[in-house]
Order: structure tokens, then C-alpha cells, then sequence
């Protein structure tokens, strides 16, 4: 489904710039919390070997896959089975984002928000060709796709991870108590543009039993679904280290205890089991290219590093 021309200027004029959204949302996320003010710290640093913090590592990866679908759209479940394919690939940040802007047509999305929604808005405002509709994937932030085209979207993220297109490595080193994020400096001789750093929670796999619009009766299926995205910092080529309590990754995550037609996997339903770190140029105050990311088990970690066996498929 799409959205017409005059409902999306309207909407991206509500929404602002994706510079302002940025700065916005990382004032709120420094200073909304006391414990992260004083727990989350941000200096320029070298990479750390080791330490005393043990748990889950990822390594970076080498494409991002964000999905942006409904659950009121009825084109959109073969596009969240082709993510999750992606969904527990270590080289591949593969995102669900359920957006909010179908609600209206008789069922609202248990999942979405308007925040998933802005970021599209943004990406589309970013581009210029006011382009919105589900399912729609973004690559690396500069790349769109029809969602549910697996050919198409096999061979792009294949194109990605092959040619290792994101050139600033992230690693997040997640254990109990804290989560460590470092992001290398850029490589000397590349051209440095500021970037926001963004950090995700998302569910692993969740799935809804529709009651009503174009999906009614069906039982959908999504992987890496995004709870919250905030940005935590700026990076200008500088490698930087920061450091944020479990707690501000799984508690931002929740479903809230009464949602109807809704089940997660595991044994934390409805807590935020995963994380992931976007790296992404502001361009003109506009969303721009995604130039590193990674993602991690943040369960495993808070279970000391009993990760699940296999992965849990789109179904």
C-alpha cells in the first residue's frame, strides 16, 4: 500500500528534519534518565582488548535491512518472512519497523509506533521522491526495495555483504550488567561527514493474531521487531566507546502485559532480547547512508551466555 502525495508532505512537514529528530532524541535520551546520565559515558578512546566486561561480542556487520510493513496491509507477510531470513545472520542488521499509518483502515497495529513511522518519512524526505508504502525495504539507508521480493532482496544483500560496503566497524560487547559499544575511527584518507549513532531494541520473533482489516483471521509472523530507536551519540570520525546499563536496551522494549493476539519466543516474553548499533551520515538534516552497524543477543548476555539453539525462523 502507498501513501498519497499530499498525506505524506503533510505528514514529513509535522515531523521535521532528521538532524532535529536526532538532536532531539538524543537530549531525551541523555537527560530523561538519571541513571543513564550518569551511567552512560562517551569520550574518544581506543578499542578495548579484553576487559572485565564478559558476555556476548557481535562483530560488525556488512548490510542493514530495515523493513517497514503493517499489519493491516495485506502484501505485507511475505515481505516479513523474506526478512527473517536475515533476521539471526551476524553480518546482516535485518530491521522490522511496524508502522502506525494504516491504523485507520479497520485494524490498529499491536506493534507500531509513530516513531517507525517518522523514520520512514524521513527516508522518503530524504530522497525527495515521497515514496511510502508497505511493505518497503531500505538498504544501508540509500537503497529501496519493494518488500517481499525475494530474488530482489537476496541479491542485494548478497552485493552488501560481499563488496563490505559499511566502512566504520562496530562491536557491542554485552554482559549482565552493561552494554559496550565501540566504534572504530574512520580509515585514514576517507572522507568524514557527521553521523548520528542510533541504538535499537527489537523482540527476536513475535507473533499477532489479526481480528480485523485486510489480514483479518490471519496469524502473522515478524523477526527483530523494533521497539525503540534513539540516538546516543555523535561520531566524527573519531573512534568512540560508550557504555549503557542492560536495563535502558530491555525496559524501553517491553509489550505492554495486556496486548491482545500477541506472543513472543523465549522465556522473557515481551522484553527486548536483542539490540543493535547504526552507525548513519546526516545529509542536508536528512537520513543518509548507514556507514557501520552491528547487533546483539542481550538475553544471552543477562543469562551469562546460554544463547538458544538455532535460530527461530520466519515462518
Amino acid at each position: 500500500m502507498g501513501v498519497g502525495e499530499g498525506a505524506g508532505t503533510k505528514r514529513r512537514a509535522r515531523r521535521g528534519s532528521f538532524a532535529l529528530i536526532s538532536r532531539r532524541l538524543l537530549a531525551k535520551g541523555l537527560l530523561a534518565s538519571g541513571i543513564l546520565a550518569v551511567a552512560a559515558t562517551l569520550q574518544v578512546a581506543p578499542a578495548r582488548a579484553g576487559g572485565g566486561n564478559n558476555g556476548n561480542v557481535s562483530e560488525p556487520a556488512r548490510a542493514v535491512v530495515e523493513l517497514f510493513t503493517s499489519q493491516g496491509c495485506a502484501a505485507c507477510p511475505p515481505a516479513d518472512h523474506s526478512i527473517g531470513r536475515y533476521a539471526d545472520d551476524p553480518s546482516v542488521v535485518a530491521l522490522t519497523y511496524p508502522v502506525d499509518y494504516w491504523d485507520y483502515l479497520g485494524w490498529t497495529d499491536t506493534l507500531a509506533s509513530r516513531v517507525n513511522s517518522a523514520r520512514q518519512f524521513a527516508y522518503a524526505n530524504g530522497r525527495g521522491d515521497r515514496s511510502i508504502y508497505t511493505p518497503q525495504l531500505v538498504i544501508d539507508g540509500n537503497g529501496v526495495l519493494v518488500g517481499g521480493d525475494d530474488v530482489a532482496l537476496g541479491r542485494r544483500v548478497a552485493q552488501a555483504v560481499s563488496s563490505d560496503v559499511l566502512p566504520v566497524a562496530i562491536s557491542i560487547r554485552a554482559s549482565d550488567e552493561a552494554v559496550h559499544i565501540h566504534v572504530a575511527a574512520a580509515t585514514p584518507g576517507t572522507p568524514v561527514a557527521p553521523a548520528t549513532v542510533w541504538l535499537v531494541s527489537m523482540l527476536p520473533s513475535v507473533s499477532v493474531m489479526v481480528h480485523g482489516g485486510e489480514n483479518d483471521g490471519r496469524e502473522l509472523f515478524y523477526r527483530n521487531v523494533v521497539r525503540g530507536i534513539r540516538a546516543i551519540g555523535m561520531w566524527n570520525g573519531s573512534a568512540i566507546e560508550i557504555d549503557l546499563p542492560v536495563s535502558e536496551i530491555d525496559e524501553k522494549g517491553d509489550l505492554p502485559a495486556d496486548m491482545p493476539g500477541t506472543a513472543t519466543e523465549g522465556d522473557r516474553p515481551g522484553k527486548a532480547s536483542r539490540c543493535a548499533v547504526l552507525l548513519q551520515a546526516d545529509v542536508d538534516g536528512k537520513p543518509g547512508r548507514i556507514i557501520g552497524a552491528s547487533w546483539t543477543e542481550i538475553d544471552a548476555a543477562t543469562r551469562g551466555g546460554d544463547m538458544s539453539t538455532g535460530p527461530v525462523m520466519a515462518r
